[in-house]
């Protein structure tokens, strides 16, 4: 007679190996396509939003401390590359709410905000009117700060507000500089002065 313990052995029944299943080489490939898109819309969740704003009294000095902001925001963020562009445009659109936007006894506000890919300032009064380019000849002295605005920059274009109005510009930088320009009064980012609690100065 067999052992007690040998019998035992010959009633262990032995595990079935589960069935191999084999995916077709197109499901693997939808696979690996969705999680690269998942990880992009993750990469893109986390951008980078800087914006900064300051007002400034209706003084010539205004001009030129806007500018020493602009150039002290954008070095504090890093962002060099069109810095001198910006700091025209800043001149220019500052220069015009002081002599032509500001009411007198008001302020003008300034806000620069960047993601990485581009520069937006805004200058916003409370004064009326709709600034335009002027279209002039080497004689004219005047109604130039728009066309050195559309010239540098990528886009600009005016959203008017009651009361007031906002002048702003876009600038591209890194590897999205001039990569290509917009028509001049679109707007291709989200703007903040369209926010009820961004008041008028």
């Amino acid at each position: 007679m067999c052992p007690a313990s040998s019998l035992a052995a010959l009633h262990v029944k032995r595990p079935v190996p589960a069935p191999t299943v084999r995916l077709p080489c197109c499901f693997l490939r939808i696979a690996i396509w969705r999680a690269r898109s998942y990880a992009g819309r993750t990469r893109r969740w986390f951008t980078v939003f800087w914006s900064r704003q300051r007002r400034f009294a209706r003084a010539r000095s205004s001009v030129g401390a806007a500018r020493a902001f602009a150039h002290e925001t954008l070095s504090e963020w890093g962002i060099t590359d069109r810095l001198d562009d910006v700091r025209l445009c800043v001149s220019e659109l500052a220069t015009n709410a002081v002599l032509h936007g500001v009411p007198p006894g008001r302020e003008f506000c300034l806000a620069l905000t960047a993601d990485g890919g581009s520069i937006r300032i805004e200058v916003r009064d409370s004064g009326g009117g709709c600034p335009q380019v002027v279209a002039g000849g080497a004689e004219r002295c005047d109604g130039r700060g728009l066309l050195l605005v559309q010239a540098v920059s990528d886009d600009f274009g005016v959203v008017e507000h009651v009361p007031g109005k906002t002048v702003w510009a876009t600038f591209k930088t890194g590897s999205t500089r001039r990569a290509g320009r917009g028509v001049a009064g679109t707007d291709p980012l989200a703007h903040p002065s369209d926010n009820p609690g961004h008041a008028a100065p």
